[in-house]
């Protein structure tokens, strides 16, 4: 499957013995595996069930094991409490337990560990911490809960979805939905007597530019790729929208960390993305979307993938700007450096607070355009909290901005070729920034009567399908057009995977 010759779900089970069939011990063997374990004899049918599970849950590897629940999980927690992740060579991060004998301590011990998570990050005392708060009362912005999220997706598996945080909006809310996430065996788990628990393992961690939003679902997985800006974390909502039953992942860029060296070339960072992409969906079809500069990315993706023979079912934009030397004069002229410092500053502070809290180009007026990243942290950090310090959200920032520069020498180095497949266009018809845009600022109107789409149409051979939404290029991801952009997008995924085991 890693060499993308073979489709489908490579499931690896570790069984317990089998009441009929399979290895056979004696009488006196399975009286004291029992007495010292817990373990008993599995039945068929629950076997058969607990496969089933397996299969349709997005695990590679599982361990299921039958008889006295809490005898089993003592004797499996107190051998985990010994293993030390630091020392382990091993690629898997570990393993978690998947049901309770007392759901209630089960809950108890997910909010404390979020709750030091939480804690860590934010540099506070947990006692300070209140599971019933929401976290925008924390001022955290998105991008530090979705690298929050992803360290609870370390040790909680990846099966859980990115984007939880934007529904669950509380810890209480957030450890609720991950223990109902670890708990699809607990139809099978509460029958009769002898209970059944699994263990999962989680696979090797995905690369850093793959982010793992929304994992479940039948519907067909979309990957989305970032704008100009470089992250990812635009795309929750979208996942939100969609729903649980439609697979999403983004595509961030290299070098957001502001420590690896991003691409300088489209053509680099579209071959890389394919090879992220792989490791989630090794072949197609594939449906590749991209918000902004990501059209033109999700563009020359599709591209690569027809050169190899891949199948690519459709390209979705989201006003996508075309990469023309027009267009690259008009975005210079009405975009000012200060103006671009304050909409990248602005990824890493909350909209839930409000325009009012966002910072604006008049913010960074008399600091040199050198210095404006460290002006930016310093604002930031005095607006809200951040998970990661000063010192860290300066790198990030610089990364930002770096990743920015490189996708201008991108886009001025690219030359797009006529493209032989359906395109789906989402055109904000508003421009730039409209007049009552969410992030405060005054009205831009790059394009005046101009049609940038043109060049679309000649470029698009087969099907280019345009859907015009009243809003702006920034409020394209926001209600209430996010609303039109998933009834759009919906018939095109609701077609279930077919999955060969």
């Amino acid at each position: 499957m890693r060499g993308g010759k073979r489709f489908g779900k490579t499931l690896s089970v570790g069984w317990p013995l089998w009441k009929e069939g399979g290895m056979k011990v004696d009488e006196q063997t399975e009286r004291m595996i029992e007495k010292k374990s817990g373990m008993v004899a599995l039945p068929t049918r629950v076997g058969i069930e607990a496969f089933n599970s397996a299969l349709a849950s997005a695990c590679n590897y599982i361990m299921v094991t039958y008889g006295d629940r809490e005898k089993m999980q003592d004797l499996l927690l107190q051998k985990n409490e010994s293993l030390s992740p630091i020392s382990s060579k091993r690629d898997a991060i570990g393993t978690r337990s998947i049901s309770d004998v007392n759901p209630s301590t089960l809950k108890k011990k997910v909010l404390d560990y979020l709750k030091t998570k939480l804690g860590s990050m934010l540099k506070i005392s947990t006692h300070r911490i209140d599971d019933q708060v929401p976290f925008d009362n924390y001022g955290i912005d998105s991008i530090s809960l979705g690298e929050f999220m992803r360290e609870v997706q370390k040790r909680f598996g990846a099966t859980l979805a990115l984007s939880a945080v934007v529904e669950h909006t509380t810890l209480d809310k957030l450890a609720h939905y991950i223990l109902q996430e670890m708990s699809w065996s607990e139809d099978i788990s509460n029958r009769g007597k002898h209970k059944t628990v699994s263990f999962l393992e989680t696979t090797k961690p995905d690369p850093p530019e793959l982010v793992s939003i929304q994992t479940k679902g039948t519907g067909r997985p979309t990957f989305w790729i970032h704008s100009g800006v470089g992250l990812a974390h635009v795309f929750n909502s979208l996942a939100v929208v969609l729903g649980a039953d439609y697979p999403l992942y983004g595509l961030q860029a290299k070098g957001i960390d502001g420590k690896s060296i991003p691409f300088l070339r489209l053509e680099e960072m579209a071959a890389h993305y394919i090879e992220c992409m792989k490791k989630v969906q090794p072949r197609g079809p594939y449906y590749l979307g991209g918000y902004s500069l990501g059209g033109l990315i999700a563009y020359e993706m599709a591209q690569q993938l027809k050169r190899k023979r891949k199948k690519v079912a459709q390209v979705i934009m989201l006003d996508t700007y075309p990469p023309t030397s027009y267009v690259l004069q008009r975005m210079d002229e009405k975009m000012s450096e200060a103006f671009i410092a304050a909409l990248q500053a602005n990824a890493f502070l909350s909209l839930g607070q409000g325009a009012s809290s966002l910072l604006k180009p008049d913010d960074f007026e008399g600091v040199s355009p050198d210095l404006y990243q460290v002006h930016a942290a310093k604002l930031i950090n005095g607006k809200e909290k951040n998970l990661w310090g000063m010192d860290e959200l300066y790198c990030r920032l610089r990364g930002v901005k770096i990743v920015s520069g490189g996708c201008v020498e991108a886009l001025q180095h690219y030359n797009p070729l006529p493209y032989d497949g359906d395109v789906l266009y989402f055109k904000a018809t508003q421009g730039l920034l409209g007049e009552a845009n969410p992030l405060g600022l005054l009205a831009v109107d790059i394009w005046g009567q101009e049609d940038y789409l043109e060049s679309w149409r000649a470029l698009i051979l087969e099907s280019l399908n345009i859907v015009e939404i009243e809003c702006d290029h920034f409020s394209l991801l926001r209600e209430p057009a996010i609303q039109e952009v998933k009834g759009q997008l919906e018939p095109l995924l609701k077609q279930k995977r077919s999955m060969k085991v």
